[in-house]
């Protein structure tokens, strides 16, 4: 029988490698996107288009993602300052000719994932965890 690793040197620089290999994996860190957790789906949809929703319920997504992305609760925090952020730069006239009922729809009843990461509601919905 022949022996696989001819030396303790080799079989401890193998053994070193495979570990270094299997470390991302055992903590949870590959680089692959998250999976939808399901968050936001099925919200009520507000009858009509206007800023106070729209900024509600994004800044509900954008703390819910990076929570989500950073396996914390981090984000909490900023749920008041993204929302008053988006009211300050939110005009209804704006959101009522770029809304589509379609989309404001969509908008409410999808994951926030879907929204705003993979933009299924086409309205260029993005988020980015500082």
């Amino acid at each position: 029988m022949t022996r696989m690793f001819t030396s303790a040197w080799t079989r401890r620089r193998v053994g070193l490698r495979m570990a270094a290999g299997l470390l991302p994996l055992l903590l949870g860190c590959d680089s692959g996107p998250t999976p939808d957790s399901g968050y936001g789906a099925g919200q009520p949809v507000p009858p009509t288009k206007n800023c106070m929703e729209v900024c509600a319920r994004s800044a509900d997504c954008f703390v819910a993602l990076c929570d989500e992305n950073t396996s914390s609760t981090r984000y909490a925090g900023l749920r008041l300052v993204v929302d008053d952020q988006c009211l300050a730069n939110c005009t209804e006239a704006q959101l009522q000719t770029m809304a589509s009922d379609a989309s404001w729809q969509c908008y409410f009843q999808s994951t926030c994932r879907q929204v705003f990461e993979n933009d299924v509601c086409e309205v260029n919905a993005r988020y980015s965890c500082p």
